[in-house]
């Protein structure tokens, strides 16, 4: 009996790199930020329970809406592990957001305001980070609500929203990047 192996070359992307179309824009913070995303990923995965950070950002705690979390955020964990995601800097129109995305797609649209903010989450404020796992949640991890088109984000609506429309909280994008940056402490 003679036995043949196959062998392929496979490319996984991983977290630790992606690609950025127009030009250089903080090419190597948005990259930094790229990378702190699975670590982080991870640690919000692992504080899904029913623990302030969760209340305040995503409402009442039950086991199926903590295991929708759970599958948006593994989702949006495993894209950035195998598929070949990249940047497209200076994007317009953005409608005073930070970023834009589309469901599925590959890419993440960055806007002006996103370059004016500091690389890694800190409480409520607004961040490279907050930023990208936001969007990423909209374009894989399941998030199909946002916010008004402003670019604010108060963190007192989101409180709100998570008090009386849990359901609603965990599919908002922005709700799901607060949570995530309460896990980074």
């Amino acid at each position: 009996m003679v036995v043949h192996f196959i062998v392929a070359n496979v490319n996984i992307q991983s977290c630790t790199d992606a690609k950025f179309y127009h030009g250089d824009n903080q090419n190597k913070e948005t990259l930094a930020a790229n990378r702190r995303l699975c670590a982080g990923i991870a640690k919000a995965i692992a504080n899904i329970s029913d623990n302030e950070d969760y209340v305040t950002w995503l409402g009442e705690y039950t086991p199926e809406r903590a295991a929708k979390v759970k599958d948006s955020l593994t989702n949006i964990k495993d894209s950035l592990n195998e598929k070949d995601v990249g940047y497209v800097n200076n994007h317009h129109p953005c409608h005073g957001e930070a970023a834009a995305a589309r469901v599925n797609y590959l890419r993440l649209f960055l806007c002006e305001p996103y370059y004016g903010y500091q690389l890694d989450c800190s409480g409520t404020v607004e961040s490279k980070e907050f930023t990208l796992i936001s969007f990423w949640d909209k374009a894989y991890g399941g998030g199909i609500f946002g916010a008004a088109g402003d670019g604010r984000k108060d963190p007192e609506f989101f409180k709100a929203l998570a008090k009386q429309h849990p359901d609603y909280a965990i599919e908002n994008y922005y709700s799901i990047g607060f949570f995530y940056c309460a896990s980074q402490k």
